[in-house]
This record gives structure tokens, sequence and C-alpha cells, in this order.
């Protein structure tokens, strides 16, 4: 009989973080034990402690794991912060529109667990606004002044204009990408490029 190779410290370390992955996205935060958690990793419950001593640690993981897949293919922060000097806005929140939409799509399990969050009220939530959408609504309010400033846009608050774009972008994923809710009939391209000129143009004849 073959005995399984044992795993270094880090690839252990990363089996436990995609197996709560894949545990908090289907059943919630509340919804799963600690027993459960090193069952689905395949290890014992000290071992899981010896790698993530608290849950907070084991959330934070997760978050960081989402992000270092981006890293490979453009970092989105830094992606935002080379996008500052784009002096179009339709250019640069169609760029935004499609960073959002792609995120969604190759990190499903993450929104779900972020949704899952949310709801229970969990600390998760905290963590990835704190890390991940409170920078993104403050680096593209910052765009958006700067725009207005050049006299671009009309003047408005810009952390309220930044909320309005990407939330509906975020709804539009929500519904369209993990709720199965067709409600547009249209491709993804037309959708995002549709509400883009929504946003800066308004429905006003």
């Amino acid at each position: 009989m073959s005995l399984k190779p044992k795993l270094h410290r880090a690839e252990r370390r990363q089996v436990i973080i995609e197996a709560a992955s894949a545990l908090f996205s289907e059943r919630g935060f509340r919804g799963v034990t600690t027993r459960e958690l090193a069952r689905g990793a395949g290890v014992s419950e000290p071992v899981l402690y010896e790698h993530f001593r608290t849950k907070e640690d084991l959330y934070a993981a997760i978050i960081e794991c989402a992000t270092q897949k981006e890293k490979g293919k453009d970092d989105p922060h830094e992606l935002l912060d080379t996008w500052a000097t784009i002096e179009h806005p339709q250019v640069y929140l169609t760029k935004l529109a499609n960073l959002i939409a792609d995120f969604h799509t190759r990190h499903p399990e993450y929104i779900r667990q972020v949704l899952f969050a949310a709801l229970e009220g969990h600390a998760m939530a905290d963590l990835c606004f704190e890390r991940n959408s409170g920078p993104v609504y403050t680096k593209v309010a910052a765009y958006l002044k700067s725009r207005m400033a050049a006299g671009q846009l009309r003047k408005m608050e810009p952390t309220i204009a930044a909320r309005a774009f990407v939330g509906s972008v975020m709804q539009y994923c929500l519904f369209e990408l993990h709720f199965g809710f067709r409600t547009v009939r249209a491709s993804k391209k037309r959708a995002l490029d549709g509400l883009v000129d929504i946003f800066l143009h308004g429905i006003l004849s």
C-alpha cells in the first residue's frame, strides 16, 4: 500500500485555505465548525490550529489568497493607480467595469464568502472592505473628482458617484454571474458598455 507523500508546511497551509474557502462559500461561516474545517482539509484540529491560531487568521488568509491570485494577472489596485491618469472617463469606466466583472468571474467562491459574511455580520466582511472594497472606492472617487476638476464631469459628491457606478456593475455581476437571474438580454460587453453610457449621460432625452 502506497502512502501519500507528506506535504510541506506551506502546501498543507494552502490545502487548509482551499478547503475552508470551499466550505465557507457553500454554507457560510456560522454553518461550518472547526472540526469540519479540519476534516475537509484532511488534518486534525490541532494541526489546523498550528497553521491558523484563530478563525480570524484563516479569514485573512482567504482574502490574501484571492488577492495573490490576481498578482499574475496585474494587481487590481495597481491597475487603478495606473489608470488614474486616463483623461477620458468613458475609457476609465469601461476598464473598471470589466475589471470588476472579470474578478467576479474568476472568484465566485470568494464572492459567496463575502456575501455570507455580510449577511451574518461576520468579521470577514469588515476585513474584505478594509483590504479590497474600501481602497477601490477611494481610488475611483479620487479619479472622478479629478475629472470634475478638469471640467469633464459635473460637480457632485465623488464618493456617491463612485458608489453609484461600482454599485451598478456589482449588481449586474451578482444577478447575472452568481444568482443566474438573466435580467439583461445582452452580452456582457453590451451590458457593461450600457452601464457606462447611462452613468455618463443619464437617461433623460
